[in-house]
């Protein structure tokens, strides 16, 4: 079979067509102009590798020669990967849901010569099917539009294009920042509360991360009940669900149903990073064993199956293997006594709730419906036995399953998503005293900064050696914030030096002062029909919500008050929105917490060899400090006489030496770890 041009590109989704018959473009120059020359409209096609709807669209349409030649004839086709191009898929999804209501992927996009939508759709079958037209009516359908009745498809387009505009540049009223806005935040968050399974609103449940971060904080200033059983039972819930791969850990994308059983099998970098971190500052929280066990199974499995040689992170892992959807994850009864015996096995099966009938197409997803004691004794079992079969139990079965026809992975590194990966190793190295997660986030550091920085500038994607796509603000945001973490988990100033240029590059490519907002893309970008600028915290935090973070924390160690005031006036302009509609911002609200509590300021000035140094710094992160900002320098450190942080701070005693200061006000330095430890408690 003759491969088409996407032949040439990196992206493992565009590759996984390279070889259908449609004549298929990347997004690039030559297509678009193409497109004027010609006068044809433009198919944009947008989707992601592990996406499985998207593969069910190839196989059904985009493999078929009839509806290929369609295409050909009639349009201009570009396919491209929302991972490389996040401004590409957050423009026209905002098109596709615009025009149809609704939005997902594959994203099915058509577009005038001049990049505007006028069309647009999800998933369409190869013929009508359920109320959906089959894709090649549409296609004649848009073509005939196109050719036929082109004002009608002016006027749409402008339209469309407009109501994007007025989104995308929408102000909001600023309002004073108060912890009021922050109660009736969580307020409103547990009024959408399930508190029957966890999570919130019905089917179908994503993780939502950064809710339960906020609440988290919530839960710290203001000790609530009600806060804290909405968490555990969340927590829980998550993490003994099918959403949750009970055998190598690691979360699955979503669940399909209200009580996290079975999942939308794909798993994303981004979403284990985010739930690694909350399930350990969830362990701090509440000190139960369990979360601090989940979070270090994520990491080992992104250790074990998303970490590429060169130091970098895998971008996801599919749904799909040739086994069909999910099955790789799932169980027949008689698989699991053919591993561990009639007697055993009916134990592991009952534990997991493992049926012969079946809950997932005659198979059945793992999951735990009794807590681990609660089995014991109900079963009448000795808890060491049990302990010990489980273990046993769960080793030989992921060795079954490794046999398996594994589902792909999506090798694209993504310096966002790497970079949240570092701050969750960072953070849970020093937390559980774990040198190798500490070196796994100094390589993935090391990674971006030796491969996705070119001439001072911080690319966004990485595949074969090439770098695709300028840095994003997302890019920008979450690497300042890795660095920080970075730097207080290898006591190196190299990472803080980072994180402040990250810091000043957000304010030189992202800010625009006319406006008075951030953008995601920078000025330069000239291939878009608008500037885009997300706000919203959907899967992961936006860019600009993590911005705010950033710069409100560089800042303050820099003493730069034009940082300080860009993150202020960015949270002042969303809070009035988010209080009331917080489960899409919940990201803003963090922000905002850590700006209007006062936030705690550790500096720690010794040798970062010492060993007694590196304990101020693992007492630091023995405990849950939501609003902390660490830095930690020699000495002689040049930064001693260039941060504001630092000024005036020197080793007292010869010895390493500790300064907390808090609401304008410092505590008396010392040298003593457990004097320190209550200066750090103290609210």
């Amino acid at each position: 079979m003759l491969s088409n041009r996407l032949i040439h590109e990196t992206s493992l989704y565009l590759l996984q067509h390279s070889e259908n018959p449609v004549d298929w473009y990347p997004w690039c120059d030559e297509a678009l102009e193409k497109s004027k020359l010609e006068d044809k409209p433009i198919l944009l096609s947008v989707g992601y590798s592990s996406c499985h709807w998207c593969h069910v669209m190839e196989k059904e349409s985009f493999e078929d020669d009839s509806i290929a030649q369609i295409m050909n004839e009639h349009f201009v086709n570009i396919k491209v990967d929302r991972e490389e191009r996040p401004d590409l898929d957050y423009i026209y999804m905002s098109a596709v849901q615009s025009i149809s209501g609704q939005g997902g992927w594959p994203m099915t996009v058509f577009l005038t010569p001049e990049m505007r939508p006028f069309f647009a759709g999800t998933y369409f079958p190869p013929e009508d099917r359920r109320g959906m037209p089959g894709f090649p009516k549409v296609l004649l359908s848009v073509s005939d539009a196109f050719s036929n009745r082109r004002d009608e498809v002016k006027s749409v387009s402008e339209s469309v294009v407009e109501r994007i505009e007025q989104i995308n540049l929408r102000k909001f009223s600023s309002g004073d920042m108060k912890i009021d806005s922050l109660i009736h935040a969580k307020n409103e968050l547990v009024k959408e509360f399930d508190w029957n399974y966890g999570g919130t609103g019905s089917a179908p449940k994503f993780p939502q991360p950064m809710i339960y971060e906020f609440l988290l904080r919530r839960n710290f200033y203001n000790s609530e009940d009600q806060v804290q059983k909405a968490l555990i039972k969340t927590l829980d819930s998550m993490m003994n669900g099918g959403i949750y791969d009970q055998l190598r850990g690691g979360f699955h994308r979503y669940s399909t149903d209200a009580f996290w059983l079975i999942p939308h099998f794909e798993k994303m970098l981004y979403d284990n990073a985010l739930l690694a971190k909350l399930y350990l500052h969830a362990y701090q929280t509440f000190q139960k064993p369990e979360y601090s066990v989940v979070a270090m199974e994520i990491l080992d499995y992104v250790r074990e199956e998303m970490l590429l040689k060169n130091g970098g992170v895998c971008s996801s892992q599919d749904a799909d293997s040739n086994l069909g959807e999910g099955i790789y994850f799932a169980w027949k009864s008689d698989e699991i006594d053919s591993i561990l015996g009639n007697t055993n096995g009916d134990l592991i099966k009952k534990y997991f709730g493992v049926t012969h009938e079946g809950n997932f197409e005659g198979h059945s997803i793992l999951s735990i419906t009794t807590k681990t004691e609660d089995f014991i004794k109900k079963e009448n079992l000795d808890k060491q036995f049990f302990e010990n079969l489980l273990v046993d139990a769960k080793e030989k079965m992921l060795a079954f399953r490794s046999n398996r026809d594994a589902p792909g992975t999506d090798d694209k590194v993504l310096c966002s998503w790497n970079s949240l990966m570092i701050s969750s190793y960072a953070k849970s190295g020093i937390s559980f005293g774990n040198d190798e997660y500490i070196s796994i986030a100094k390589n993935i550091g090391g990674f971006i900064e030796k491969n996705m920085i070119d001439n001072g500038e911080l690319f966004h994607s990485y595949g074969d050696g090439l770098l695709k796509s300028s840095g994003y603000l997302e890019d920008y945001s979450f690497f300042g914030i890795a660095c920080l973490d970075l730097h207080e988990a290898t006591l190196d100033t190299k990472w803080l030096s980072k994180a402040i240029w990250a810091a000043q590059q957000i304010v030189e490519i992202f800010w625009d002062r006319e406006e008075g907002m951030l953008f995601d893309t920078s000025f330069s970008q000239k291939d878009l029909i608008i500037r885009p600028r997300d706000i919203y915290d959907n899967a992961m935090p936006c860019g600009s919500s993590i911005a705010a973070e950033l710069l409100f924390k560089v800042g303050l160690i820099t003493g730069d008050e034009k940082l300080s005031n860009i993150a202020r006036s960015s949270v002042e302009n969303i809070l009035p929105v988010a209080e009331k509609a917080p489960v899409g911002l919940a990201q803003w609200l963090c922000s905002a917490d850590m700006m209007m509590y006062d936030t705690k300021e550790i500096v720690i000035i010794g040798d970062p060899k010492d060993s007694k140094t590196f304990d101020f710094i693992s007492k630091v992160n023995s405990i849950y400090l939501p609003s902390k900002i660490v830095v930690v320098a020699s000495d002689s450190d040049p930064l001693i006489d260039e941060l504001l942080f630092l000024k005036g701070k020197k080793m007292h005693n010869g010895l390493p030496t500790a300064f907390v200061c808090q609401n304008y006000e410092c505590k008396e330095p010392t040298n003593d770890l457990d004097v320190f430890s209550e200066q750090l408690i103290a609210k």
